[in-house]
């Protein structure tokens, strides 16, 4: 009987005495953004040629967890306005590299009205104005695979993208995360 009160007991002041246990909470961001840059490719001539890749609006969203906000996984959807129209999307892995600056690897693709696949690299940096900040993305893309190939040879293009992003919750910075 003693041990069973002296068991109970201990474990009522475990349980009053403990802090309370943090949940995992994820964390969001989003961004708004205009991108333009280089296209090269075999436009079916045998030949490469550099042209102006089509210009893009973009709109994203990037969810972290507070236990490890240094990694995120973002997407990210864009209207192809000009020249021609088309839709497409991105999927990325994204690592803080400092206060203001990721590094992030994915795929990326049209949807419509041709398809096209590849694999995408680049930087972001960010430029705070307090709960918004602007940010500078150059970008790689290498796309293999599509019906909007014109030969069977790989097109790249290299982007510059400019905007806006903003958090949706508010988080200790990653790197004040990153060097615990």
């Amino acid at each position: 009987m003693t041990r069973s009160i002296v068991m109970i007991t201990t474990g009522l002041v475990a349980v009053l005495v403990a802090p309370p246990a943090r949940a995992q909470n994820l964390l969001f961001s989003g961004e708004v953004g205009l991108a333009s840059g280089v296209e090269v490719g075999d436009p079916g001539s045998g030949a490469t040629e550099f042209r102006r890749a089509r210009t893009r609006l973009a709109a994203g969203a990037d969810t972290r967890s507070d236990e490890n906000p240094i990694e995120a996984l973002g997407l990210r959807a864009f209207v192809e306005i000009e020249p021609h129209t088309s839709l497409g999307g991105e999927v990325r892995y994204i690592r803080w590299l400092g206060e203001h600056f990721t590094g992030f690897a994915g795929f990326t693709g049209t949807l419509a009205p041709h398809w096209l696949v590849g694999a995408l690299v680049g930087v972001q940096a960010y430029i705070p104005l307090g709960r918004v900040s602007l940010f500078i993305e150059p970008s790689f893309s290498a796309l293999p695979f599509g019906s909007d190939l014109p030969t069977d040879h790989l097109l790249l293009w290299g982007l510059l993208s400019v905007g806006v992003r903003g958090d949706f919750i508010t988080a200790p910075s990653p790197k004040t995360e990153a060097s615990r």
